[in-house]
Protein backbone atom coordinates (compact mmCIF):
# COMPACT_ATOMS: atom_id res chain seq x y z
CA UNK A 1 0.00 0.00 0.00
CA UNK A 2 1.27 3.58 -1.05
CA UNK A 3 1.06 5.87 1.77
CA UNK A 4 1.43 8.75 -0.33
CA UNK A 5 -1.91 8.16 -2.19
CA UNK A 6 -3.96 8.32 1.24
CA UNK A 7 -5.72 11.84 1.30
CA UNK A 8 -6.11 13.59 4.70
CA UNK A 9 -9.88 13.72 4.26
CA UNK A 10 -10.51 10.14 4.26
CA UNK A 11 -8.05 9.69 7.45
CA UNK A 12 -9.98 12.39 8.76
CA UNK A 13 -13.20 10.82 7.94
CA UNK A 14 -12.40 7.40 8.89
CA UNK A 15 -11.33 8.87 12.40
CA UNK A 16 -14.69 10.13 12.86
CA UNK A 17 -16.29 7.35 12.19
CA UNK A 18 -13.99 4.81 14.75
CA UNK A 19 -14.70 7.52 16.94
CA UNK A 20 -18.48 8.10 16.67
CA UNK A 21 -19.76 4.62 16.24
CA UNK A 22 -19.64 3.89 19.94
CA UNK A 23 -21.59 6.86 20.76
CA UNK A 24 -23.87 6.54 18.35
CA UNK A 25 -24.52 2.64 19.65
CA UNK A 26 -24.44 4.03 23.53
CA UNK A 27 -27.51 5.96 22.49
CA UNK A 28 -29.70 3.97 21.12
CA UNK A 29 -31.96 2.79 23.45
CA UNK A 30 -35.01 -0.30 22.98
CA UNK A 31 -38.56 0.32 24.29
CA UNK A 32 -37.97 -1.41 26.70
CA UNK A 33 -35.22 0.41 28.14
CA UNK A 34 -37.03 3.49 28.02
CA UNK A 35 -40.17 2.38 29.88
CA UNK A 36 -37.32 1.80 32.63
CA UNK A 37 -36.42 5.06 32.63
CA UNK A 38 -39.06 7.01 31.34
CA UNK A 39 -42.58 6.46 33.74
CA UNK A 40 -46.06 7.18 32.97
CA UNK A 41 -46.01 9.54 35.07
CA UNK A 42 -43.18 11.38 33.90
CA UNK A 43 -45.06 12.15 30.82
CA UNK A 44 -46.66 15.77 30.49
CA UNK A 45 -48.04 16.86 27.38
CA UNK A 46 -49.53 20.44 26.45
CA UNK A 47 -53.42 20.00 26.98
CA UNK A 48 -56.68 22.23 26.16
CA UNK A 49 -59.81 21.54 27.75
CA UNK A 50 -63.03 21.76 26.07
CA UNK A 51 -60.62 21.90 22.76
CA UNK A 52 -64.05 22.83 20.58
CA UNK A 53 -65.02 26.00 22.38
CA UNK A 54 -65.25 28.96 20.26
CA UNK A 55 -66.93 31.04 22.70
CA UNK A 56 -70.61 31.92 22.83
CA UNK A 57 -73.27 34.04 20.83
CA UNK A 58 -72.98 37.77 21.50
CA UNK A 59 -76.82 37.33 22.21
CA UNK A 60 -76.34 34.95 24.74
CA UNK A 61 -73.35 36.60 26.11
CA UNK A 62 -75.60 39.68 27.56
CA UNK A 63 -78.01 37.23 28.68
CA UNK A 64 -75.86 35.50 31.14
CA UNK A 65 -73.67 38.69 31.74
CA UNK A 66 -76.55 40.40 33.39
CA UNK A 67 -78.12 37.40 35.27
CA UNK A 68 -74.60 35.85 36.95
CA UNK A 69 -71.66 38.19 35.81
CA UNK A 70 -69.35 35.91 37.44
CA UNK A 71 -70.35 33.02 35.97
CA UNK A 72 -70.20 34.95 32.41
CA UNK A 73 -66.51 35.33 33.37
CA UNK A 74 -65.89 32.10 33.90
CA UNK A 75 -67.40 31.09 30.57
CA UNK A 76 -65.82 33.81 28.36
CA UNK A 77 -62.89 32.22 26.55
CA UNK A 78 -62.22 30.24 23.48
CA UNK A 79 -59.94 28.09 21.69
CA UNK A 80 -58.19 28.73 18.09
CA UNK A 81 -59.89 25.35 15.65
CA UNK A 82 -58.52 22.21 16.67
CA UNK A 83 -56.20 21.88 13.48
CA UNK A 84 -54.42 25.11 14.85
CA UNK A 85 -54.40 23.77 18.02
CA UNK A 86 -52.42 20.97 16.82
CA UNK A 87 -50.34 22.45 14.56
CA UNK A 88 -49.29 24.40 17.77
CA UNK A 89 -48.02 21.80 19.85
CA UNK A 90 -50.93 20.87 20.91
CA UNK A 91 -51.17 17.22 21.87
CA UNK A 92 -54.22 16.16 24.22
CA UNK A 93 -57.49 17.17 23.47
CA UNK A 94 -60.81 17.10 25.48
CA UNK A 95 -64.19 16.73 23.67
CA UNK A 96 -66.97 15.77 25.46
CA UNK A 97 -69.49 13.49 23.28
CA UNK A 98 -72.66 13.01 25.00
CA UNK A 99 -75.69 10.12 23.52
CA UNK A 100 -78.95 11.37 22.36
CA UNK A 101 -80.54 8.54 21.65
CA UNK A 102 -83.73 10.12 21.07
CA UNK A 103 -82.91 13.80 19.31
CA UNK A 104 -83.83 17.19 20.65
CA UNK A 105 -81.68 17.23 23.89
CA UNK A 106 -79.61 19.81 22.61
CA UNK A 107 -81.86 21.59 20.11
CA UNK A 108 -82.79 23.96 22.25
CA UNK A 109 -80.18 25.33 25.04
CA UNK A 110 -81.22 27.01 28.14
CA UNK A 111 -79.92 30.27 27.19
CA UNK A 112 -81.23 30.30 23.88
CA UNK A 113 -84.65 29.72 25.44
CA UNK A 114 -84.47 32.31 27.67
CA UNK A 115 -83.23 34.85 25.22
CA UNK A 116 -86.01 33.58 22.96
CA UNK A 117 -88.95 34.66 25.45
CA UNK A 118 -87.25 37.88 27.30
CA UNK A 119 -87.25 39.45 23.37
CA UNK A 120 -89.99 37.41 22.17
CA UNK A 121 -88.76 36.43 18.97
CA UNK A 122 -90.80 33.44 17.21
CA UNK A 123 -89.54 30.07 16.97
CA UNK A 124 -87.27 28.77 13.53
CA UNK A 125 -86.59 25.77 12.33
CA UNK A 126 -83.12 26.19 10.71
CA UNK A 127 -80.93 23.41 9.48
CA UNK A 128 -78.74 23.52 12.52
CA UNK A 129 -82.07 22.94 14.28
CA UNK A 130 -82.80 20.15 12.76
CA UNK A 131 -79.61 18.72 12.61
CA UNK A 132 -79.70 18.86 16.54
CA UNK A 133 -82.85 17.48 16.92
CA UNK A 134 -81.93 14.05 15.17
CA UNK A 135 -80.39 10.82 17.36
CA UNK A 136 -76.96 10.99 17.02
CA UNK A 137 -73.87 11.85 19.70
CA UNK A 138 -73.42 15.57 19.86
Amino acid sequence: MDLRNIDMKDIFSTALIVIMLPVCAVGQTSASQQDQVVHINQIQVIGSHNSYHTGIAPSEHKLIEQQNPKAMRALDYAHPPLDDQLSGGVRQLEIDVYADSKGGRYARPATSRRLQRLVCLPTRTSIRTMRWTSPASK
